[in-house]
């Protein structure tokens, strides 16, 4: 499991204070959603539902999942919005940066996306560090071709 997953369950599992039951890892990513609202410096803060990212990169993170947001995240439909800091000099990557970055024919753009084992629903609202991904190639699955990203151990 990736570093960003390890760090999103921990503090998932913090949050809901489940530290003292049992519950497998991906038990938790699957059961609960989330978004993440990225801030860099003064930029506008971004939001997305993976973020794929250096955790050493991280100035603070936070969370809007208390009880006095509850309505929020009723209206977003998440059950937790985590507010992740960066300095102003981190770049995060979209997709289309991905695909550019390695070189992937404008012909396979369309293609369904998994990041490591998991199927991304929106490809386009990845963001991604540079550092995370270790490759990136066009992978011929029983059901057809997908954009395949292997993320670093």
């Amino acid at each position: 499991m990736k570093k960003i997953f390890l760090l999103t369950v921990f503090l998932t599992i913090s949050y809901l204070g489940f530290a003292q039951t049992k519950h497998s890892i991906q038990d938790s990513i699957k059961k609960y959603k989330r978004i993440n609202i990225v801030e860099i410096g003064d930029r506008d803060p971004v939001v997305t539902r993976y973020l794929f990212l250096d955790p050493h990169k991280i100035v603070d993170l936070s969370s809007l999942s208390n009880a006095a947001n509850a309505e929020l995240r009723a209206l977003l439909k998440v059950d937790f919005v985590l507010i992740v800091k960066f300095d102003a000099d981190t770049k995060l990557l979209t997709l289309n940066d991905v695909l550019k970055l390695y070189k992937i024919n404008t012909l396979f753009w369309n293609l369904p996306v998994m990041v490591d084992d998991e199927q991304i629903a929106d490809p386009q609202t990845i963001l991604i560090a540079r550092n995370q991904i270790e490759k990136v190639a066009i992978v011929k699955k029983a059901g057809g071709s997908i954009i395949q990203i292997t993320l670093i151990e």
